[in-house]
């Protein structure tokens, strides 16, 4: 299946042409991101390089040093420059803080909606790497790139004047059937953000895993997870919004968690099934500290 096949296959009664349209009108990322994190992929890049770049725009910059020195990323002494972000926190983390600081410029002047849907992608990327901090996972480095990216198509959707006006009905048809954004977003436009982050994603040109698990995180998981590490990730993506939405943080009116997800999406991570309850509420009670005390860095 190719990769177009893969995002088509995520959408019912909407003219498949029609969401490839949508993407021509999707923001580009910011040339100095694009440079930066192109260069993140190389894992031999000096920070020297990575800060020449980056300099150019003392805002972002800024932006970046305050969310890296956040409580989640259990950073040794205070890092004060670019070089010593990459060096102390690491090349993938960095790349999800560079993501993280250049969307938000790029959506400065947020509507209230987009301010939630932004705090919920806060409360996820925290959550997620809490929970892979836990459980040791070799790719703790990645989950908050994919926390901070999986709400990327809702931005997205409320910021362009085609949908815009559009989405309101899906935040009423939360506000009066408790649905979640899937059902909602379905019902409204027959497919859902996800699909547009995915889409955005592959425009921007990160990799297909990345794109899989921005598409496939709101998929309902009813009976088991696949053991590879694409629907790991996935599945702990899942885990770590469900969980920011029980606590509230950015959910709309009326909208419907679905906690018998919870158990299922907990084993399939890694969590003792045995312990979990206790672990997760460890981790929500964590989460929620750092949430409250540091979002305004974001």
């Amino acid at each position: 299946m190719t990769n177009d096949e893969i995002f088509k296959t995520n959408i019912s009664d909407y003219d498949w042409r029609e969401v490839v349209a949508l993407t021509e009108d999707l923001p580009s990322m910011p040339n100095i991101t694009w440079k930066a994190i192109s260069l993140l992929e190389n894992e031999n890049v000096s920070g020297e390089k990575l800060n020449n770049i980056l300099s150019k725009d003392t805002a972002l910059v800024t932006r970046i040093l305050r969310i890296a020195n956040s409580a989640i990323f259990a950073r040794p002494r205070e890092i004060s420059t670019i070089n010593q972000a990459s060096m102390i926190i690491g090349y993938k983390t960095l790349k999800g803080i560079i993501y993280a600081a250049s969307v938000r410029k790029m959506y400065e002047d947020m509507s209230d909606v987009q301010e939630k849907v932004w705090e919920h992608s806060i409360a996820t990327a925290i959550f997620a790497t809490n929970i892979a901090t836990f459980l040791k996972k070799s790719y703790l480095d990645e989950v908050f790139f994919f926390g901070m990216l999986h709400s990327l198509g809702q931005l997205a959707l409320l910021n362009l004047e085609t949908t815009r006006r559009e989405y309101k009905k899906v935040l009423d048809v939360i506000r009066d059937k408790s649905y979640s954004y899937l059902e909602a977003e379905q019902e409204v436009f027959g497919f859902t953000h996800s699909l547009v982050g995915a889409l955005l994603a592959k425009k921007w040109n990160f990799p297909i895993k990345t794109c899989q698990v921005i598409l496939h995180y709101l998929d309902p998981c009813e009976t088991s997870i696949e053991k590879d590490e694409i629907s790991e990730k996935t599945a702990l993506v899942r885990l770590s919004s469900l969980l920011a939405h029980k606590l509230n943080i950015g959910s709309p009116e009326g909208y419907e968690v679905s906690l018998k997800e919870i158990p299922l999406l907990s084993k399939g991570v890694g969590f003792n099934i045995d312990t979990y309850k206790k672990d997760l509420d460890n981790i929500c009670k964590i989460s929620k500290e750092q949430f409250e005390k540091e979002k305004e860095n974001y």
